[in-house]
């Protein structure tokens, strides 16, 4: 998570790393399947100004992209895993989740409680900032 001086300079940085993904996509020669993308619903803890998330699988593994903007602050999550080594060799799954509930578990709630935890220690830093000074 990046905080920033300003909204705007935040705003100017998620645009910029939006179209960063979406350039090393096109252009970085691995074809993804089940491919999923959207923006962030918000939650309970966090209303998210801008938010943009890419998932899809490719022969190697599944890679989700995922880039939320709340207020001065983006955090970003890049996370690739290999395929699954018992799916692979014919066995039974040893991973405990599919690719949709790992999506569904990073942008529902990973992302929130992250972005809530850092708002929480900002705070705590401003709050012992001020009663220092």
């Amino acid at each position: 998570m990046a905080p920033w001086d300003s909204d705007e300079e935040a705003a100017e940085n998620f645009r910029v790393r939006v179209e960063q993904l979406d350039v090393a996509l096109e252009t970085g020669g691995t074809e993804y399947s089940g491919v999923v993308t959207g923006e962030i619903p918000d939650s309970a803890v966090v209303s998210w100004d801008e938010s943009y998330y890419y998932g899809g699988r490719s022969s190697t593994g599944y890679m989700l992209s995922a880039i939320a903007r709340g207020g001065d602050c983006v955090l970003y999550a890049f996370i690739d895993y290999s395929n699954d080594p018992g799916v692979t060799s014919g066995r039974d799954p040893v991973f405990p989740f599919t690719d949709a509930t790992f999506t569904d578990w990073i942008i529902g709630d990973y992302l929130p409680a992250t972005y809530e935890h850092v708002m929480a220690l900002k705070q705590q830093g401003t709050e012992a900032g001020v009663a220092a000074g």
